[in-house]
């Protein structure tokens, strides 16, 4: 049996690990600078699960994203599951918990992101009612402090 809560900063190495064993390289000090960033900010929540004997199995992180482009919506990040703990509505108890939290928000729509190559990640938000929607794809760049500094000249000081 598995038991939801909110992350706590102690949860950084089995984190990091459960990162570890779903294909993702994440280092303990970056997972511990934003588990910190998460739990400071009231726009997003974190939440972990974790068996009888505390080993944690998998977690789901939701955010309230506010732009001028459109209503806030509501993103939900995960669920993660352990590969030894799936298959056992673990994920759909985490995404409930996420979507619960996202009733609280002012916001109109929840949305996911889903890998196109993960068919079972696809299945599985399917079947909990979510839909593709538009034909958006999403780019990301890496920020360069240098531009960042570059672009502070051409600012007021207090815009970055």
């Amino acid at each position: 049996m598995a038991f939801i809560r909110p992350v706590l900063p102690e949860d950084d190495l089995p984190l990091t690990q459960l990162m570890q064993q779903v294909g993702e390289g994440l280092s303990r000090e970056t997972c511990r600078r934003r588990i910190h960033q998460v739990s400071a900010n009231p726009l997003h929540q974190m939440w972990v699960a974790e068996d009888d004997s505390g080993a944690l199995l998998g977690w789901v992180h939701a955010q309230q994203l506010v732009s001028l482009l459109s209503d806030p919506v509501g993103e939900i990040n995960g669920p993660f599951v352990a590969p030894g703990a799936r298959r056992q509505g673990l994920a759909s108890d985490l995404l409930r918990k996420a979507e619960c939290w996202l009733q609280t928000q002012p916001v109109a729509i929840w949305q996911v992101h889903a890998a196109q190559e993960d068919q079972d990640s696809y299945l599985f938000y399917t079947a909990q009612q979510y839909t593709a929607c538009g034909r958006s794809l999403l780019l990301s760049k890496p920020a360069h402090k240098a531009e960042v500094a570059t672009a502070k000249q051409w600012l007021p000081q207090t815009a970055i």
